[in-house]
């Protein structure tokens, strides 16, 4: 199976889903056009992932933003990972003063019933966070 990886856009995220290391990276703002033409094959490639998957698999999440369709496909990802007992981690990444990217997190974890390890961290002076 080939690793996936598409490149960060201004309204999609990044997505690095490498099938050898079971890590699933997944970075940016996901608010695309169209939900379902953007993810529907990410979708399909975690289908696949799930028939032969790695020894744990983990997804790692720094979203700056992700709008309900996003969420929805997430979770739906999630739940499928999980239903083939495939077991799972999730490490959720937000800026530390970013409460509601880290209260979705939280949201999508008890959603799925899959603790998420919550990782803060804080931006350097000269980065910046823009919409």
């Amino acid at each position: 199976m080939e690793r996936l990886q598409i490149q960060e856009t201004k309204r999609s995220p990044l997505i690095d889903f490498d099938p050898q290391t079971g890590i699933m990276t997944m970075s940016g703002k996901s608010i695309p056009e169209y939900t379902d033409v953007f993810y529907n094959p990410i979708t399909e490639w975690v289908t696949h992932y799930c028939e032969n998957p790695a020894e744990e698999t983990t997804f790692d999440c720094n979203f700056e933003y992700l709008n309900s369709s996003s969420k929805k496909v997430l979770l739906d990802m999630l739940k499928m990972v999980k239903a083939k007992d495939i077991p799972l981690k999730v490490k959720w990444r937000h800026e530390k003063d970013l409460d509601d990217i880290m209260d979705e997190g939280v949201l999508l974890g008890k959603l799925c019933d899959i603790e998420f390890e919550m990782c803060p961290y804080e931006l350097e002076d000269d980065e910046e966070f823009e919409f």
